[in-house]
């Protein structure tokens, strides 16, 4: 019976214990949470409602569009370039026009070649040399319009290796822009990241206590899921934004006409199909028929070795002349021609292409930068109302919502990603558009205006 009482009496204080240890656990992890609460409200406090005079954001990128040094050729393949024309050009001087022919050849039988009216025409042996020039073929004709093809092929052959080079160029463009907008965008992510891991362990602190049912951790373990994607999906290892206070996004606006104008003057696909036309010209006009025409004066000398009668020799001197019947010349020029207006309509379409394509992206920059401003006027809204509620957290007697107040960190750090993402995609516009103009930085046809400016002139 007194071995009954003990256990009885035991079992209670057991479950006594137990409970006690339970809630020093729970009261450990509570107090843990709520440390963590007061540093993350610190920390952000301390970035997003602190003055600001600097500009944070976005400042440095349009010290990315820079005109590449694609028309900077290497010594190596200038010099290649001028050698290679140049051996061209003396390979057409070094046409003469000049040839030396001669035959030699032995009669069989004396009596061949006998002439009855001229005794003295028979002869065993025969030997002849000539010098012919055909001047109309020499180098005399046509030298200007040699050299001014062999310059167009040059010419050409610069464009394209600048298309190549400028080709490179973009790629490491795109490459600068985004490694910044990625510093930018891990820097925010981060902060987010902490406060949404914060209140997933709230959550899930409050599930095992029964406080709330396991359907409200589905939106926070969502967030927290897009989150960690855009965070993994970020090339590098970043640090945390040091400033949240005002990001300076900017409105863009672009002189079309002007941007226009010097694409259809310098772009390097229009300049090259130019120098093609010309090129083709330039062969038309060198096509001509005075070239097929032989015109040929010439000395001869001939040695006759004969068997009765002394050797005989003589020198003659004339003109031979061969004038081709046909309209292979005109063909050939109208050839030329038809196929340089070809490519004076690959020219025009390539012009309507390139208007369309500012067009397009003139309209996008348009809806990014009204995307940017609606931003960025919510973002100036949210400061505000995170400042009144500071102040009125920082005043209130006892406790308050905590999981409210970090969800509207949240919220503003969710304005912030997308003004990263807007500015980022207006810059990959303003990229393609610089594309087109690689010898000058495109934003010698912006207007920048700061976002706050915009704002301000707004609100006013």
């Amino acid at each position: 019976m007194k071995t009954n009482l003990n256990t009885a009496l035991f079992i209670p204080i057991l479950y006594l214990f137990a409970f006690a240890a339970l809630t020093a656990k729970a009261t450990d992890r509570s107090s843990y949470l709520l440390v963590e609460y007061d540093r993350l409200f610190a920390r952000l406090d301390s970035l997003i409602l602190k003055p600001s005079i600097n500009s944070l954001y976005f400042g440095d990128t349009y010290n990315i569009f820079r005109p590449a040094e694609i028309r900077k050729m290497s010594p190596e393949l200038d010099i290649a370039l001028i050698k290679r024309t140049q051996a061209e050009i003396h390979e057409g001087n070094s046409q003469t026009g000049l040839s030396i022919t001669g035959q030699t050849y032995f009669r069989l039988d004396n009596d061949l070649g006998f002439d009855e009216d001229d005794a003295e025409s028979r002869y065993r042996f025969k030997i002849q040399g000539e010098l012919r020039w055909n001047f109309l073929q020499s180098s005399l004709f046509g030298r200007k319009g040699r050299r001014k093809e062999a310059t167009l092929k040059e010419l050409i052959d610069r464009e394209n290796f600048c298309k190549q080079r400028s080709d490179v160029s973009d790629y490491k463009l795109r490459q600068n822009l985004r490694h910044y907008y990625d510093s930018l965008m891990a820097g925010v992510l981060q902060h987010r990241l902490r406060a949404l891991n914060l209140i997933n362990d709230t959550q899930s602190y409050l599930l095992s206590n029964q406080n709330i049912t396991s359907d409200d951790l589905l939106p926070i373990l969502d967030a927290r899921m897009e989150a960690e994607r855009k965070l993994a999906a970020i090339d590098g290892t970043y640090p945390y934004a040091n400033d949240l206070s005002r990001p300076e996004g900017y409105i863009v606006r672009i002189d079309t006409t002007a941007l226009m104008r010097h694409i259809r003057n310098t772009q390097i696909d229009l300049t090259t199909l130019r120098l093609q036309m010309e090129l083709l010209e330039q062969q038309a006009s060198n096509t001509t028929y005075w070239r097929q025409i032989n015109l040929s004066p010439f000395v001869r000398y001939s040695y006759y070795g004969r068997t009765d009668l002394p050797n005989s020799k003589n020198i003659d001197v004339g003109m031979t002349f061969s004038v081709p019947i046909n309209n292979e010349t005109h063909r050939k020029r109208q050839n030329l021609r038809a196929e340089r207006n070809v490519i004076g309509a690959q020219e025009a379409y390539i012009q309507q292409r390139i208007t369309d394509k500012v067009s397009f992206i003139c309209r996008e920059l348009d809806r990014l930068n009204r995307e940017s401003e609606a931003e960025g006027k919510r973002i100036v809204e949210m400061k505000k109302y995170i400042a009144m509620r500071t102040d009125a957290y920082r005043n209130r007697i006892g406790e308050f919502n905590r999981l409210a107040r970090t969800r509207e960190y949240n919220l503003y750090l969710s304005c912030l990603e997308r003004l990263i993402d807007y500015q980022y995609r207006r810059d990959t516009y303003l990229a393609e558009l610089q594309t087109l103009v690689p010898d000058i930085s495109i934003m010698k046809f912006c207007l920048s205006i700061p976002l706050h400016d915009t704002i301000s002139r707004n609100r006013q």
